[in-house]
């Protein structure tokens, strides 16, 4: 990459988090932080402690959850920092601190059924489990070193694809045992993927980056169709942006956390700032709007009940509903922290929502009502867990 080069992406990127200024801390804590910084894994006499509660058994009470698979009402998994790895069972009334293959963060969990999944991590680290959680080996990741930021699995559940940063893109076709590097060799941080089938698949992460494969990612092609976007992040006129100096709002801007499709021809992308875009024609045009909130948007899913639910910063939970985006207000006046991801068992019987601070919400009707799991009952249920 030339000097020049890099000078444009340094200066993009500072563009970026200046127009996001109100988002940016949050943002760097939920997703970069402490649990990315690359370099030496020596832990501080802190993480070494606390990794130390974990392996004896009691369940973090501060740590932040980065990740949850709910595979039916009886199997959720969650994963966090300093290798945390929690199993809740029984639609989340009994919960279990399995043992944790790293100290390392871990970013992202996928399991196909309620035996084998797989967890991702810091510096391309992958687990594999076969046995439910109860032990894990390392899977085989050649040549890269980058975090595995997310998991998706196409119609065959064989298959898997985990991307990161610097155009990471890795494929798995054993269940996640070895994985090939497909990156972009590119400096750019990509966060979510998604397959509606074994062909057809996207891809979302930061300069507005939204990728698209319809050859089972064997080529990506990038979607440039984004139009709703406001002038500026700002609620703002022509006038005040220019007399403060706020420069205009481009697609170039958004940073894409998340992305999902509820059919091959519909789907959303959430963003920092509250950015939601909708697409109805398989991601050849995008329509921004806001997401029923000007909070930074980590997650977005599909309920059991066919609606949308997306989750981020300050207790952040809206779903979509007819034509618009409807904020919780009841959890977000009683969590201040972010909540970086959701999962649904397929009949709903159980929902589960995770972020920061040990933070994980309940929900029992479809996504209709969260509970907050206090951390001290989160704890008494794994000491009760035989």
């Amino acid at each position: 990459m030339t000097a020049i080069h890099q000078r444009s992406r340094s200066v993009a990127r500072a563009r970026r988090l200046w127009r996001w200024g109100k988002w940016a801390p949050f943002v760097v804590a939920a997703v970069l932080g402490s649990a990315c910084v690359r370099g030496n894994s020596a832990e501080t006499p802190t993480a070494a402690a606390k990794a130390k509660a974990v392996e004896g058994g009691i369940l973090p009470a501060q740590e932040d959850y980065y990740a949850v698979d709910v595979v039916d009402a009886d199997h959720a998994w969650i994963v966090g920092s300093y290798g945390v790895v929690v199993l809740l069972r029984d639609r989340g009334r009994a919960a279990e601190l399995q043992p944790t293959p790293v100290h390392d963060p871990l970013f992202c969990v996928s399991f196909l059924d309620s035996s084998n999944g797989v967890v991702g991590g810091r510096a391309a680290r992958i687990f594999r489990t076969t046995d439910g959680g109860r032990s894990w080996s390392p899977a085989t990741v050649p040549g890269v070193t980058e975090n595995v930021l997310a998991f998706a699995r196409t119609r065959n559940p064989q298959r898997l694809w985990a991307v990161g940063p610097r155009g990471m893109i890795l494929r798995s076709l054993d269940d996640g045992a070895t994985w090939e590097d497909r990156s972009l060799g590119k400096d750019i941080t990509l966060n979510a993927v998604t397959f509606v089938d074994d062909r057809e698949g996207w891809i979302v992460g930061e300069f507005g980056t939204i990728l698209h494969t319809s050859d089972g990612g064997e080529t990506w092609e990038r979607s440039e169709e984004i139009t709703g976007l406001p002038p500026y992040a700002e609620d703002v006129t022509e006038e005040v942006a220019l007399r403060v100096g706020i420069p205009p709002l481009s697609k170039d801007d958004l940073y894409l956390f998340d992305v999902s499709f509820v059919t091959p021809d519909t789907g959303y992308a959430v963003a920092a700032g509250g950015f939601v875009l909708a697409t109805v024609d398989r991601g050849r045009h995008w329509t921004a709007s806001h997401g029923g909130t000007r909070n930074t948007l980590f997650k977005v899913a599909p309920t059991p009940i066919g609606g949308m639910i997306a989750t981020g910063i300050l207790g952040t939970i809206v779903r979509h509903r007819g034509e618009s985006w409807v904020a919780d207000e009841e959890i977000s006046h009683k969590l201040f922290t972010w909540v970086r991801d959701v999962s649904f068992a397929p009949d709903g019987a159980l929902g589960v929502a995770v972020g920061g601070q040990a933070a994980v919400l309940l929900s029992r009707d479809r996504g209709e009502t969260w509970e907050m799991l206090p951390r001290e009952r989160l704890a008494a249920l794994s000491n009760n867990t035989s």
